[in-house]
């Protein structure tokens, strides 16, 4: 699974990482292109979607299954995606 935008990796998991690789984003908007691929499959499903970050956001994808040891469905078309974004907590 990555992520990228304008072609560059923001963030990415494979099956030999020991935890999700990632870059930090300034505020605004992000055309981004969401990926997985399947290595024994030879099958990749991806999509692009445009995310507006607020200040102090933070983006959350995950895409099922999570496990990046578990083999991936053949049909990218059931590929399960969640896609948010978690706010800057409130000042007190």
């Amino acid at each position: 699974m990555s992520i990228r935008e304008s072609g560059q990796k923001i963030c990415s998991r494979d099956r030999f990482a020991k935890a999700p690789k990632f870059v930090e984003l300034a505020p605004g908007f992000h055309d981004m292109e969401f990926v997985v691929i399947r290595f024994r499959a030879s099958r990749t499903s991806s999509f692009r979607r445009a995310v507006e970050l607020p200040e102090g956001a933070v983006l959350v994808a995950l895409c099922d299954p999570v496990q990046p040891n578990t083999f991936y469905r053949k049909s990218r078309a059931v590929d399960s995606w969640f896609i948010g974004i978690l706010s800057a907590p409130e000042k007190c």
